[in-house]
C-alpha cells in the first residue's frame, strides 16, 4: 500500500482510498488537498496514521472511498477510532468482491487471468470501462506496471476472501453510483446500500470524478 500527500489547506483534507489500478495522477485534477491511498499490498495503516497526527487536531478531514477502495476503507474503519467529517463511498461496497453485493469472485478472477496471459489488450479493455466516455482525457494519467497491478488483483482476492463477514456497522453519509457502471453493477450497489446510506445516482461511467464534483 503506497501513501501519497498532497496538500497546502490543513484545516479540510479529503483522504482518498483510491481502487484498483488507481494513481495519484488520476486525482490531482480533481483534488487540491488530499492524501490517497492506492497500490493496495496489505493493509497496515501505520503511515497513515502518522500522517494524521502530522496534521492540526480541529483539520475536517473528508473520506472518500472510490470502488475497491470502499472495501478497504471499511477495514480501516472498523479497526481505528476514526470519524470523518463524512464518508462517500463511490462505486464500490463494503464486501468488495462478493456475487451480490459487489464484484463477482468469477468476474474478478477472470479479469486476473485475462491480466496474466494477455496484458496489454486486458489493460485496454479496463481502461474503457473505466473511464468511458473520458479516456480521451487520460493521456496524462499514469499506471503502474501490469505486473504490479496482477499482484494488486490476487491481493485483493485473497483479502476479500478473509474479510468477507462484515462486522460494526461503519456510518457512510453517502453512496455515489455510476449508472453506467461496467465494473462494479449498480444493480450490486443498490442493494448493498439499501438502507446503509443517502444514494446519489449519476449518469456517469465507474471512474465518476468528471462527471461528479464534491
Amino acid at each position: 500500500m503506497q501513501l501519497y500527500k498532497s496538500y497546502h489547506n490543513t484545516q479540510e483534507v479529503f483522504l482518498i482510498f483510491g481502487g484498483f489500478a488507481s494513481h495519484f495522477s488520476h486525482f490531482e485534477p480533481f483534488f487540491r488537498d488530499y492524501l490517497l491511498l492506492y497500490n493496495y499490498t496489505h493493509l497496515d495503516f501505520n503511515a497513515l496514521l502518522q500522517s494524521f497526527n502530522a496534521l492540526p487536531k480541529d483539520c475536517k478531514i473528508t473520506l472518500i472511498a472510490f470502488s475497491m477502495g470502499v472495501f478497504v476503507a471499511r477495514i480501516f474503519l472498523s479497526i481505528q477510532n476514526f470519524k470523518p467529517h463524512k464518508a462517500i463511498a463511490i462505486n464500490g461496497t463494503e464486501y468488495g468482491i462478493q456475487n451480490d453485493y459487489g464484484i463477482p469472485l468469477a468476474l474478478f478472477r477472470r479479469t486476473h487471468q485475462q491480466f496474466l496471459k494477455h496484458q496489454d489488450f486486458a489493460f485496454a479493455q479496463f481502461k474503457s470501462n473505466l473511464f468511458g466516455e473520458h479516456l480521451n482525457k487520460t493521456r496524462n494519467f499514469s499506471f503502474l506496471d501490469s505486473n504490479i497491478l496482477c499482484d494488486e488483483l490476487a491481493f485483493f482476492m485473497e483479502t476479500c476472501a478473509k474479510h468477507s463477514t462484515l462486522l460494526e456497522p461503519i456510518a457512510w453519509d453517502f453512496a455515489l453510483i455510476s449508472t453506467r457502471d461496467l465494473i462494479c453493477n449498480p444493480k450490486a450497489q443498490r442493494a448493498f446500500w439499501s438502507g446503509r446510506a443517502n444514494i446519489i445516482e449519476l449518469n456517469a461511467p465507474h471512474f465518476a470524478f468528471f462527471n461528479w464534483k464534491f
